[in-house]
């Protein structure tokens, strides 16, 4: 093959079908450096095709943003699925990232937007004549431009983006009237930068009935209700598949929902799979339970630095969803010296090992800053077994008695001898080799409450927010 290339006169003789089709097996580095090899090896590297995806990244502080601006000049107006991965703690980038929806805004081919922030809010520039206001009108409007212009809009992510989604009454207007028959996947969710006090915005539910094709819904709680239920449970709403829902503080006047509103949306959404999320809540338990329903799909469940969640709420979540919960993440911070804060009821049951009794199709169960004894934590193992994925749980948080010593210490701080008889005992009820998160994996704002603590959960946020078929 080679010879053959060679005698006929090189590389650049390649037709540019063939050409097309070594680039499109590349990654992005590697497709660039073989874009050098000659001119139609250049030339064939601007064929569209090549360029459906396009991952925008802006980081001045790595030096990306002179490459980052290649590529929106050369394909920010045809590709069709944008993420921009943006250092929102830096005005600058802020800036640029502005620029690159400007450009955004003449695509009219542009299916799918995803931001992916690296902090929940953005830090404007403010200028001598005092523009951060200005600044932000020119997010929304060049968002506002991005709805109304592209063809067809499969899907929309703001990345949880408090400045902007305190618009998501517009976005939600205008998607309804110029985008209602593609959208597939939308992402409203936010999180807030004090999740005490907030505005409500006046967001017209009754237009998600238009979206025939939605499958994924993200949504604050403060807008989920009978109504939004209703409307998402209309005919042409069978697709839906997931609804991610956000919970900060809940307001006194919110009117909840019930169960025969879940059970209809169930009922035409059969596939449908709820995420809750509890987001710094710290309404009661007794509060927190009015959330949840029997004929809610309950898939997945996690709570951040709440401190409403008590062994109640948990043992409430368990029981209502025993047949479809699949997956637990709860965070809490943790004390000084990295101890955690506690067990849920030392005189009862733990709460843990009753969910995974009652859960028997959880695969995945992540617990950070809740104290968990050895007993317990060999029960949930042996309850779930080899079906248990996912076990996330810090040395720091795991109390071992140690029956020679007489004393009860946490796993990091213990003997070897006392390690090795735990690390058997899981890996036996397991069915595989097990180990305890290390201090290093615990997430920093965990063990550091100076921390913004979106860095604890953002990126799992912003996961479930990818929408379908999101590699296209």
């Amino acid at each position: 093959m080679m010879a053959t290339i060679c005698s006929s006169g090189g590389w650049s003789t390649l037709p540019s079908i063939i050409i097309i089709e070594i680039l499109s097996l590349l990654p992005l580095k590697d497709r660039l450096n073989a874009s050098r090899v000659c001119r139609s090896w250049r030339d064939c590297l601007f064929h569209p095709s090549l360029w459906r995806r396009v991952v925008f990244r802006v980081n001045s502080c790595v030096d990306q943003n002179e490459s980052c601006r290649f590529l929106v000049n050369n394909f920010g107006r045809f590709t069709r699925n944008v993420v921009i991965e943006l250092n929102s703690l830096n005005p600058k980038d802020v800036r640029e990232c502005k620029d690159i929806l400007d450009v955004l805004t003449y695509n009219k081919n542009l299916e799918r937007l995803s931001m992916k922030p690296n902090s929940c809010r953005l830090e404007w520039i403010e200028d001598d004549l005092g523009q951060e206001d200005n600044l932000l009108d020119m997010y929304i409007t060049s968002l506002e431009q991005i709805i109304c212009n592209a063809y067809r809009l499969k899907h929309i992510s703001l990345g949880c983006i408090e400045e902007l989604l305190n618009h998501s009454d517009l976005f939600l207007t205008l998607l309804s009237q110029h985008q209602f028959k593609s959208l597939q996947s939308l992402h409203l969710a936010s999180i807030k930068e004090d999740p005490e006090h907030y505005a409500l915005l006046d967001l017209p539910i009754n237009t998600f009935e238009v979206f025939g094709n939605l499958q994924y819904l993200s949504i604050d709680y403060d807008y989920v209700s009978d109504c939004l239920l209703y409307n998402l449970s209309k005919s042409c709403n069978k697709s839906l598949r997931h609804l991610n829902i956000h919970v900060h503080g809940i307001d006194t006047e919110h009117p909840g929902t019930t169960d025969n509103a879940w059970k209809q949306l169930k009922n035409l959404s059969p596939q449908l799979e709820v995420t809750m999320t509890l987001l710094h809540s710290h309404d009661p338990s007794t509060v927190l339970q009015d959330i949840f329903h029997p004929s809610m799909p309950l898939a997945h469940f996690r709570a951040f630095f709440s401190s409403g969640l008590d062994a109640e709420l948990l043992d409430d979540v368990a029981i209502l969803n025993c047949n479809t919960l699949k997956s637990i993440s709860l965070v809490e911070s943790l004390g000084e010296d990295s101890i955690p804060i506690g067990p849920f009821r030392p005189e009862a049951e733990d709460p843990l090992v009753m969910l995974a009794w009652r859960c028997q199709n959880l695969t995945h169960l992540s617990v950070v800053g809740y104290c968990i004894c050895d007993v317990d934590l060999i029960g949930i193992a042996r309850l779930r077994g080899p079906q248990l994925k996912e076990l996330n749980i810090p040395a720091c948080c795991i109390a071992v008695y140690d029956m020679e010593n007489n004393n009860t210490e946490y796993l990091h701080n213990t003997s070897e001898r006392v390690r090795t008889w735990l690390l058997n005992e899981m890996a036996c009820s397991l069915g595989r080799q097990w180990t305890p998160m290390s201090a290093e994996e615990i997430p920093p704002p965990v063990a550091n409450y100076t921390m913004d603590a979106d860095g604890t959960y953002l990126n799992q946020l912003l996961r479930d927010q990818c929408g379908p078929d999101f590699n296209n």
